[in-house]
């Protein structure tokens, strides 16, 4: 991933549609103003079918391991949230909790999947080429038809939280990986679609050593520095009829950690973050960047309530009041070249990193688009040729959603 977001290695060029500079124009600052629903896909079910035509894996027991693995962290149930209007989750966050991430594993010859209602690996067909290999499909079928164009941007968000999680299974899996060059996965074009698209390839085994990814992937020490507790505790907190969030002031070391693991990676990958710091140790409440691994104070709030000026809609069903921080990952336009899909999958990989880091803290993330760019941008300064791609709150967690927790099964 370069600075300028040009890079495709983790998007295959045979994108149909992509995020140029007319696209980001049309849905950053002003995408209140051209949001429209999409049409119903033309799309067939396609992994659907091949999965419930599939077989039980035959694979080596090492391989089903890994598989179960992956399939645990990306597409299994793992949290039922009784009060929340969406109750069922894997262990990636995604628009109206759409599932709308496929992952499909090459080994020994076959193609495999994930089976979510009967919790099985399976067999879907035969394989072309050798070596193991992952790849990250996204099927939006229902996400366009709720988003239209809009779409193209949340679901590559999307890709990234659920490409964070595949690098962290592979790691407990105790695979080295790298990323396959872009136009490498020609052998799931049976299964594409104008919706359903792959995303990213990797290459899996013992030879695919980790250190050799591109630069600007997420370093081993922000993996290395999770455990699964920290995945399995993510939560959004998100009851069905609204919000309270409460007060529970953050110490201060848990935000100065992760700036320092964020820095480097933001930085290479060209996103600065911005951050409104509300109830953290230390800090006053106010807007902050971040520099070097640390945080520059811009200028405090305006007062009171700043959560609903923050927001640009939904402040009836929204009492954010006790948020701790609020982070905006915000780039550049004018360096975007042909197509901003991967600069984007990179901010749901690092929103991905930062929400599971803040589970640890008993903190829930959850990730936003409505809110007021206009106002953010005025209150931290940022330049005009600059946008906000991304940003989720921060804030103490309490189960508002009433959560049980299904155990993983390796």
């Amino acid at each position: 991933m370069t600075k300028n977001g040009s890079s495709v290695s983790r998007t295959p060029s045979r994108e149909v549609s992509t995020m140029d500079a007319a696209y980001l124009d049309a849905f950053t600052d002003r995408r209140f103003e051209h949001f429209a629903r999409g049409e119903v896909s033309p799309d067939p079910d396609r992994i659907g079918a091949a999965v419930r035509a599939g077989r039980p894996s035959q694979a080596a027991p090492q391989k089903v391991r890994m598989m179960r693995l992956v399939y645990e962290y990306t597409e299994k149930v793992r949290r039922v949230d009784l009060a929340s209007r969406y109750p069922f989750h894997p262990l990636i966050p995604g628009a109206r909790n759409m599932k709308t991430i496929k992952i499909l594993i090459m080994t020994e010859g076959r193609i495999h999947a994930y089976d979510p209602f009967r919790d099985r690996v399976v067999d879907i067909g035969p394989a072309e080429g050798t070596g193991d290999r992952a790849v990250l499909m996204t099927d939006d079928r229902r996400l366009q038809l709720y988003y239209g164009e809009f779409s193209r941007m949340l679901s590559a968000l999307n890709a990234g939280h659920a490409l964070f999680n595949l690098e962290f299974a592979l790691q407990q899996a105790g695979c080295g990986y790298r990323y396959a060059p872009a136009g490498s996965s020609s052998e799931t074009d049976h299964l594409s679609g104008i919706h359903i698209r792959p995303r990213a390839v990797l290459r899996v085994g013992p030879g695919e050593a980790s250190a050799d990814r591109e630069p600007g992937a997420v370093p081993d020490a922000m993996l290395f520095s999770l455990t699964e507790r920290h995945f399995t505790d993510r939560t959004a907190d998100q009851r069905g009829e609204g919000d309270v969030f409460y007060h529970r002031t953050l110490d201060q070391q848990p935000l100065n950690d992760l700036m320092e693991r964020a820095g480097p990676v933001l930085e290479e990958a060209g996103i600065k973050l911005l951050v409104a710091v509300n109830d953290v140790r230390g800090f006053a409440p106010g807007y902050y960047r971040l520099e070097e691994g640390r945080l520059i104070h811009i200028c405090p709030f305006e007062g009171e309530r700043e959560d609903q000026r923050l927001l640009s809609e939904y402040h009836e069903f929204s009492n954010f009041l006790g948020f701790q921080f609020w982070v905006f990952m915000a780039f550049s336009k004018t360096d975007i070249k042909a197509d901003a899909t991967p600069l984007f999958m990179e901010m749901g990989r690092l929103m991905q990193f930062i929400s599971v880091s803040m589970a640890g803290e008993n903190c829930a993330v959850r990730p936003l688009k409505n809110v007021d760019d206009a106002y953010v941008r005025r209150k931290t300064r940022l330049p005009d040729d600059m946008a906000i791609g991304y940003s989720a709150v921060v804030f103490p967690d309490r189960n508002q959603a009433v959560t049980i927790k299904v155990p993983g099964g390796r």
